[in-house]
């Protein structure tokens, strides 16, 4: 019962901070037919795991529920640092305009390679983020990241 409230609670916040990152860094294109704004999603999973995936499947229906679409390119890297650096190039070489990271190892590389670029950076089930580096509080993040935690006290 504590998981399904847990993964309900991180849905709806995942989706109203990838809503305001989104429409706040101002990377749009017009889709021709409907107006719509597109954006270009890169979206990584550390492990192909139930909870995990339940957040990936719930940023795509917030594309459809906002109006908004969403290019996503995703990839599980099956808690290979190696592949998860290559998958993060890809992102990068395709020009992606916000990252996901799904779990702290992913979140981690992301805030990494993306320093120093104006690409937004959103992690989801995050422990610790003040600890793993990733914020410096939960309060005022800085740097360009964003997230939520899926810590339970």
């Amino acid at each position: 019962m504590k998981k399904n409230i847990l993964s309900r609670v991180l849905t709806l916040a995942l989706a109203a901070l990838l809503a305001l990152s989104l429409f706040a860094c101002g990377k749009k294109s017009d889709d021709n037919s409907t107006g719509a704004a597109s954006y270009k999603v890169g979206i990584c999973s550390y492990a192909d795991d139930a909870s995990l995936n339940q957040i990936v499947d719930s940023i795509k229906a917030i594309g459809q529920e906002k109006g908004v679409t969403f290019e996503i390119s995703y990839d599980n890297c099956n808690t290979d640092s190696a592949v998860l650096n290559q998958i993060i190039a890809n992102f990068m070489a395709d020009k992606v305009d916000l990252m996901i990271g799904v779990a702290t190892p992913v979140a981690v590389a992301m805030q990494a390679a993306t320093e120093g670029t104006d690409i937004p950076v959103v992690f989801a089930a995050v422990s610790d983020p003040v600890g793993a580096g990733l914020v410096e509080s939960l309060e005022a993040p800085g740097a360009n990241i964003t997230g939520t935690s899926d810590y339970l006290d």
